[in-house]
């Protein structure tokens, strides 16, 4: 399991890895140490060559015998979590949970002690269920959003701040996204408000209908803050996930000039068929790059400052109706990727069914644009996780499971749960 881990020391080029073991004390590099080796130069190993390490308890966990796990119950029998990923604040041992009934939870000590959760709950935003919630180091505070289309802010007192309705039932169904140098947070709805707008942008043959939006607001938001909005889509019985910002808007983001790149979500359309979605931003804001594709004459609601719309890159990635994964982006080295997957009907570079799908970009992806790559798994997959950036072979993965039943690769035929997949960056 060794083979094709990065290894690093003193005359070793950067990237080198391991091209063999074998045996416990004795392999083989990819690349020749500077000066004085061969291409398959000899590595001796001196350290455990085999696994795993040995773990030992945290002192401050007397009741613990590694490996352990813990488990915490929230304060009072009847709460439960159906939709709220924990948020561990690593600078400050504390971890961040929401609940169905809208309590807001908080736990500390988390590693350096016996975890303790912090009230009954800590906060209670809302009385309907909580999204994942975000903490931010800059301003100090929680975000999360609600199931009945309102985002909160929560401070390190356990205030709570409401911003005004922005969307309706389901609301948010995933947490928001903190852009923490420029002050702003992102969140991602099904069907926003544009149902009681006198004419709604994403749908052409209809007076007023909801649509699937972006929406931006700043961190220092009050209960009257106006926010802006991109619409992605038309509203259906679908969830809209996170989407992630391209690296160009990151290495833009420098908080004097703000971010200028893309934010790509996946949505879909009246037919519940995902797409691709490429949401211009402009200096930190929404651009207008995509507004060709609102239908004209839309009225814009209330406390909305702007609402513009997205460039569709691939419209749809399917043939029938499915559901879409949160959007993952990584930059290795110099190729910038978007990630996404389809629970069934893809129909993007030769992958048919429930695939994985990557997308190369530089700055902008251009409409109609297929993907890269692609690859089948069963049902669809959970978020992407990114491992490291190399041009190495086998050194740069990303890691997701499957949901559905069927045949892990490395685990045979299975009736419940899903694989557990480590795939290649370039090729999912």
């Amino acid at each position: 399991m060794d083979v094709g881990a990065v290894i690093s020391g003193t005359g070793i080029p950067v990237g080198d890895t391991i091209a063999t073991v074998t045996s416990a004390t004795a392999g083989t590099l990819t690349n020749a140490a500077t000066g004085n080796g061969t291409a398959g130069e000899a590595l001796a190993i001196t350290a455990d060559a085999g696994g795993p390490d040995t773990l030992t308890s945290n002192s401050n966990y007397p009741t613990c015998t590694a490996p352990c796990m813990i488990t915490v119950s929230f304060s009072g029998s009847t709460r439960s979590d159906t939709i709220s990923s924990p948020f561990y604040d690593y600078t400050n041992d504390a971890l961040y949970v929401g609940d169905a009934s809208g309590g807001l939870h908080k736990f500390h000590p988390v590693f350096s002690g016996t975890p303790v959760e912090v009230g009954t709950p800590w906060a209670s935003p809302s009385t309907t269920a909580l999204t994942s919630p975000v903490y931010d180091s800059a301003s100090e505070n929680v975000f999360v959003g609600d199931a009945s289309g309102f985002l909160y802010s929560v401070s390190t007192s356990g205030a709570v701040t409401k911003s005004v309705q922005l969307a309706v039932s389901p609301g948010f169904h995933d947490g928001p996204l903190v852009d923490s140098t420029n002050g702003e947070v992102f969140a991602f709805t099904s069907s926003d408000l544009n149902a009681s707008a006198t004419t709604s942008p994403c749908a052409p043959t209809s007076t007023s209908i909801a649509c699937t939006g972006v929406i931006e607001l700043p961190t220092s938001f009050t209960g009257s803050s106006k926010y802006s909005e991109c619409v992605i889509g038309q509203t259906n019985t679908d969830v809209t996930y996170a989407g992630a910002f391209d690296n160009q808007y990151w290495t833009s983001d420098t908080g004097a000039g703000k971010g200028t790149g893309n934010l790509y979500v996946s949505a879909g359309n009246a037919s519940e068929e995902p797409k691709l979605a490429e949401v211009p931003m402009v200096s930190g804001a929404f651009g207008t790059t995509g507004n060709a594709n609102c239908k004209t004459g839309y009225t814009l609601l209330g406390n909305m400052t702007a609402e513009d719309c997205s460039v569709n890159v691939a419209n749809p990635i399917v043939t029938a109706a499915a559901s879409a994964s949160p959007v993952t982006e990584f930059l290795n080295g110099t190729t910038d990727r978007i990630y996404t997957s389809v629970s069934a009907s893809g129909d993007q570079t030769g992958c048919t069914g429930a695939c994985i799908y990557s997308w190369t970009t530089t700055t902008t992806l251009a409409a109609g644009a297929a993907a890269a790559a692609g690859s089948a798994e069963a049902g669809g997959t959970s978020g992407i996780i990114v491992d490291n950036s190399s041009a190495t072979a086998g050194a740069s993965e990303v890691y997701f499971s499957t949901l559905s039943s069927g045949t892990c690769a490395t685990s045979g035929t299975f009736t419940s749960g899903g694989c557990a997949v480590q795939a290649s960056q370039a090729a999912p």
